[in-house]
Order: C-alpha cells, then structure tokens, then sequence
C-alpha cells in the first residue's frame, strides 16, 4: 500500500517541505506475441514493469481467464508455473511462454499480470486448427 510522508530541506535561511508518497511498483503493460495461435501453439508474454524491481523484487500475479485454452508454462519443462511469480530485484521486464490447446471454435483469451494493485491486460486469440 502506498506510504505518505513529508520531504523538508533546508540550505540557509531558506527551506521548504513538500508532500510525497510511496507506492508499489505496479505494471505498466502486457503484450502478447503472436497474438493469434493455431491451438497447440505457445505465444510469449513480455510483462514489463512501471521501473526496475528494488531490492527484494516484485511479485506479480498472471492468470488467464479461459484454463481451457491456454496456461502459463516453464519453457523449459513444461509444467504449468505458480501464478504468483517473482520478478527479481533491478529487473524491469520478464518474458513468460503460454501452451495453447487446441479449441473446437476460435477463442480469445484474456492475459492479466497484476503487481502493486495494477493490472494490465492482453488478448490471445486461439484459434481452431484445420
């Protein structure tokens, strides 16, 4: 949650103060590519971040809202991944792999990545194989 507090400074006689507040680093945008798959196909999701991660990181949540469709995965095993991923520290932007399944009709899926109370989103067309 976002922290207020106060900034003063002085250099003389003179000196000021001025409001400000802290907040989470949220994201600042998702984009999907390819953004149309024939089901069974991958896309890549590129997550990028408001500025880089601070010391610890940052967590961000990514869901897609038809499991049927499409599911984040770990390119390199395959495996569905933790919705609930860490962002490492001084990093800025991650690339995350969707599996697609193949559909009977086309459908558009709905990516999300949220991190300090925003949520950007990005569409995924699936389409239905030949």
């Amino acid at each position: 949650s976002a922290q207020a507090g106060r900034v003063t400074a002085a250099y003389g006689t003179s000196g000021g103060a001025a409001p400000l507040t802290v907040r989470p680093i949220g994201v600042k945008s998702v984009s999907v590519s390819p953004s149309s798959v024939v089901g069974g196909g991958q896309s890549a999701v590129a997550v990028k971040l408001e500025c880089a991660a601070g010391p610890s990181g940052v967590f961000v949540t990514l869901r897609v809202n038809k499991g049927r469709a499409a599911k984040f995965i770990d390119p390199s095993s395959g495996q569905g991944v933790n919705p609930l991923t860490l962002v490492p520290a001084s990093t800025s932007q991650m690339t995350f792999q969707i599996q697609t399944y193949k559909v009977a009709s086309d459908e558009g899926v709905n990516v999300s990545a949220t991190a300090g109370g925003a949520t950007k989103n990005a569409r995924l067309q699936v389409r239905a194989g030949p």
